[in-house]
This record gives structure tokens, C-alpha cells and sequence, in this order.
């Protein structure tokens, strides 16, 4: 009986850490979702393949004048 009062005591204690844990936990899946998410799909900002592809067809081998 006498371990069930303590933990009785705590309860209140442990549902704060394990509410902040599972918050923290919440956000970090965010972050990492949403940084996969970035580095593979890619934003409208970031320079597409082709734009690369085409910049480097279209570049012409002339020395850049001094």
C-alpha cells in the first residue's frame, strides 16, 4: 500500500514530464519531417535541376576579361 501512496504523490508530477515529453517529442518529428521534406522535395526558392542544367548548356568556355 505504501507504494501506491507514493506514487499517488507523484502523479501529478509525472504527467507534467511525461506531457513535456510527448510535446518535445511532437516538435522534434515536426522538425525532422519538415526538414526531409525540404532537402528532398525542394521549395519553389530553391534552384531547380533543370535551371541548372540549362544554365550549364548555355554556358559558353569564353575567359572572363581581366
Amino acid at each position: 500500500m505504501g507504494f501506491a501512496k507514493e506514487v499517488k504523490k507523484k502523479l501529478p508530477e509525472i504527467a507534467v514530464s511525461l506531457g513535456i515529453t510527448a510535446i518535445t517529442a511532437f516538435f522534434a518529428s515536426q522538425t525532422v519531417k519538415n526538414f526531409f521534406s525540404n532537402l528532398f522535395v525542394g521549395d519553389e526558392e530553391n534552384i531547380s535541376i533543370d535551371e541548372v542544367s540549362n544554365y550549364m548548356n548555355n554556358a559558353t568556355e569564353e575567359p572572363v576579361p581581366a
